[in-house]
C-alpha cells in the first residue's frame, strides 16, 4: 500500500466528496422544507464541497465536506497495519469507495464470530466523480457519479446513484428535529464492500450502537456491527485469553455483544442510522480520530441522517418511529421478584418454601429446565426439545397450582434451536428435531441439507424464520407447549446469533444479510404467538439478541451472562453502560441478573 496520510487537526464534521467542477460556483437545493444541500465548486483543491444544513437555520449543519484550507497538518504513517486501512496517499479521501475483502476463516464456530479479514487493497477504489445532480421532486435530490479504481480516473470500477429524500411523516420531527433518508445504488460494481468516509471533530462524542458493554463514547474506537455471543471475560485477563485459546474463542472481546446496531448519535445534535442488515464496521479512529469510516459488507445501502433540537431523547423519539418502540410491561412483573430456579420439583419447592417463609414478595417462578436436561462431558445443560419433561418435573401441575394459589406465575425457556442428539435414543424418532428436519423447517447448507450446528456436546438445527410454515409450527409450540401445557406467563427467548454467512434460507436471502436480521424475526415470532392468543397484556418474554428493529417486538431485554464480579470488562459494571448505550437506540426496557451469571470453573484462568 501507498503511505497512509491522515489529517491531524482542523477538521469539521461532514462528508468527504471528490466532485468535478460544475458549471456554477455554488449550487443549492432545498430538500423538502427542512434541509438545504449545497455543492460548492470553488474549493482550491479541485474537489467541490457538500453541505447539508437546516433550511430554517443554516448554522445547524447536519453534514459538511472537508475543505483543503482546513488542513493545517498531516502525518505520514508507514505502519503496515495502519496503511492497509488508511487513505492510501490521498489527503481528502472520496466519500464513497468500493473494495473486495475475504473472510480468512469460516464466519462461525460454535456461535463465535471472527471479524479478521484479509484485505485485497489492489481492488479498493481511490477516486470518484459526480456526473449529474437532479431534483425530480421538491422532496428529493439525486446525485449520479462514477467510481474509479485509481486517482487518475482512467479505469472505471462502477457507477452510482445517491438519493437524498425527506423522510416520511414523523410525528416527533416538528418538536424533536428532522431526518433525511439516503439510498445508494451501485451498478456494475465488482467489489463486496462499500466504504463511506465522514469527518468528525476530534472532540465530538459518539454514542449508541445498541448494547455496548465497555464503551460509552466510541470516539477513537473501531466498533464492529455483527451480533454474536458476548463472550466470557471480554478482555478481563487471564480468563479471556485462556478461553479464547483453549475454548474456541469463548472469551470474546470488548466489542462482542448480543445486540449491536449500525446507529450512532453525537453531542453535536446529529445522528446516523444504517438500514442494512449486512455486517458493518464503524471506525472512529480514522484521520487520527477526526473522521469515521463506515464499512458495509454489501450494497446497495440505505439509511437516514438526523439532527435533533434539544437532548438525545429527541433523536431517540425520531429513531424509534422507524425501529419500533417498546411498550409497557404487564403490571404483575413490577409487583415483586421473579425468581429463577432449577433442579427439579423437590429442590424448587424447598427453595420456594424458604423464600415464602422469609416473607419475600414473589410474582414469578422461572424454571428454564422445564424441558429437561442433557447430560454430557460439558455438564448438565438444557435439553432443546420444547415440551414439558415428565422426568425433570413429574408433578409440574401440582407445582404450578401451588404457585398460582400464592399469586406466583410460572415462566419457562425457549430458543430457536432443536437438539438432534437427545439423551434418550427412543425419544429421537418423535423429537421436534426429527419433525422439523423432515419438514424442511431448519436453515440449510449448500447441499440443501439441514445446516449442522454444534454447541459443545449438543448437535442441533436452527429454525428458518424466513419459512412461513416453520414460523407457524414454532408459534404452535409456544402456544400449546409453553402457554397451554406449562401455563407459562413468560419465558426467556434465548439466542438468535448463530446464522452462518454461507447458510441457505427458505426466502433466498443470503446468510450474510440475514445474520443480523434474525433476532428481529425471532422476536416477532414470539410476540405474534402471544398476540394471536390475546395475551399481550399478560405475558412477558425476555430476549437477548437484538438488531435495529428488535424494540418493536421484544417485550423486555435481558443483558446476557455477566461474570459474578464488579469488573469493568464483563462484570456487573458493564450492565450500567449497556443500559445507557442501548437506551439511546431504542432499548428502553432491559434488565440484568441481580448477581451476574457466569463463574469460570478453571482455577488457572483466574487471578490469584
Amino acid at each position: 500500500p501507498k503511505p497512509d496520510i491522515r489529517i491531524m487537526r482542523g477538521v469539521r464534521l461532514g462528508l468527504f466528496l471528490a466532485l468535478p467542477l460544475l458549471s456554477t460556483a455554488l449550487s443549492s437545493y432545498d430538500i423538502g422544507s427542512l434541509f438545504t444541500l449545497s455543492i460548492d465548486e470553488s474549493n482550491t483543491s479541485g474537489s467541490p464541497l457538500l453541505r447539508v444544513s437546516s433550511a430554517a437555520n443554516p448554522d445547524v449543519v447536519v453534514i459538511e465536506s472537508l475543505s483543503s484550507s482546513a488542513l493545517s497538518e498531516v502525518e505520514v504513517l508507514n505502519d503496515g497495519e495502519k496503511a492497509s486501512k488508511g487513505l492510501r496517499g490521498s489527503a481528502i479521501p472520496p466519500f464513497l469507495a468500493l473494495g473486495t475483502s475475504k473472510v480468512t476463516k469460516g464466519p462461525i464456530k460454535e456461535t463465535q464470530y471472527v471479524m479478521k479479514e484479509r484485505e485485497k487493497w489492489f481492488s479498493r477504489t481511490d477516486s470518484m466523480s459526480i456526473t449529474a445532480v437532479n431534483q425530480p421532486s421538491p422532496d428529493s435530490l439525486v446525485i449520479e457519479g462514477t467510481i474509479y479504481r485509481s486517482s487518475n480516473r482512467d479505469d472505471t470500477e462502477a457507477t452510482f446513484t445517491l438519493t437524498f429524500s425527506s423522510a416520511t411523516a414523523n410525528p416527533f420531527e416538528a418538536a424533536s428535529g428532522a431526518s433525511l433518508d439516503f439510498d445508494l445504488q451501485v451498478e456494475d460494481g465488482h467489489g463486496n464492500r462499500v466504504y463511506l468516509n465522514l469527518a468528525s471533530p476530534a472532540d465530538e462524542k459518539v454514542y449508541g450502537h445498541g448494547l455496548q458493554y465497555t464503551s460509552i463514547n466510541h470516539k477513537s474506537k473501531t466498533v464492529p456491527i455483527i451480533i454474536s455471543e458476548q463472550g466470557i471475560g471480554r478482555g478481563l485477563q487471564p480468563i479471556t485469553g485462556f478461553l479464547n485459546t483453549f475454548v474456541g474463542g469463548a472469551g470474546g472481546d470488548w466489542h462482542t455483544t448480543y445486540g449491536c446496531k449500525p446507529i450512532f448519535v453525537t453531542d453535536r445534535n446529529r445522528g446516523f442510522m444504517l438500514k442494512n442488515t449486512e455486517a458493518s464496521i464503524f471506525d472512529y479512529s480514522l484521520l487520527s480520530s477526526q473522521g469515521v469510516e463506515i464499512e458495509v459488507w454489501g450494497y446497495p445501502l440505505s439509511g437516514a441522517i438526523y439532527y435533533y433540537r434539544d437532548t438525545p431523547l429527541s433523536f431517540t423519539e425520531m429513531l424509534t418511529e422507524y425501529t419500533g418502540r417498546m411498550s409497557s410491561l404487564p403490571t404483575w412483573t413490577q409487583e415483586g421478584a421473579i425468581v429463577g430456579l432449577e433442579g427439579g420439583s423437590d429442590i424448587v419447592e424447598e427453595k420456594m418454601a424458604a423464600l415464602q417463609g422469609a416473607g419475600v414478595k414473589m410474582v414469578g417462578l422461572w424454571l428454564q429446565d422445564w424441558a429437561g436436561l442433557h447430560h454430557s462431558y460439558d455438564g448438565d445443560r438444557l435439553q432443546w426439545n420444547w415440551k414439558l419433561s415428565d422426568e425433570q418435573y413429574p408433578d409440574w401441575n401440582d407445582l404450578r397450582s401451588g404457585m398460582e394459589a400464592s399469586g406466583i406465575k410460572m415462566m419457562t425457556y425457549i430458543n430457536p434451536y432443536f437438539q438432534a442428539n437427545l439423551d434418550d435414543p427412543d425419544a429421537i424418532p418423535s423429537s421436534q428435531y426429527t419433525t422439523g428436519d423432515a419438514a424442511g423447517y431448519f436453515i440449510k447448507n449448500s447441499a440443501n441439507e439441514t445446516y449442522p450446528f454444534k454447541s459443545g456436546s449438543i448437535k442441533f438445527g436452527c429454525l428458518d424464520v424466513t419459512n412461513p410454515e416453520a414460523v407457524e409450527w414454532m408459534k404452535d409450540i409456544i402456544k400449546e407447549n409453553l402457554i397451554g401445557e406449562a401455563g407459562s406467563y413468560g419465558w426467556m427467548s434465548d439466542f438468535g446469533e448463530a446464522v452462518p454467512f454461507d447458510a441457505v434460507m427458505h426466502s433466498g436471502i443470503s446468510g450474510a444479510e440475514h445474520h443480523n436480521e434474525y433476532p428481529e424475526l425471532w422476536q416477532k415470532l414470539n410476540r405474534d404467538a402471544v398476540r394471536e392468543l390475546g395475551m399481550d397484556d399478560d405475558i412477558a418474554f425476555f430476549s437477548r439478541s437484538a438488531y435495529s428493529k428488535s424494540p418493536g417486538n421484544a417485550r423486555v431485554f435481558w443483558l446476557g451472562d455477566q461474570l459474578t464480579t464488579f469488573d469493568e470488562k464483563d462484570g456487573l459494571n458493564t450492565v450500567v453502560i449497556a443500559q445507557q448505550s442501548g437506551g439511546l437506540t431504542g432499548h428502553s426496557l432491559a434488565h440484568s441478573d441481580i448477581g451476574g451469571d457466569t463463574v469460570v470453573g478453571y482455577s488457572f484462568a483466574h487471578h490469584h
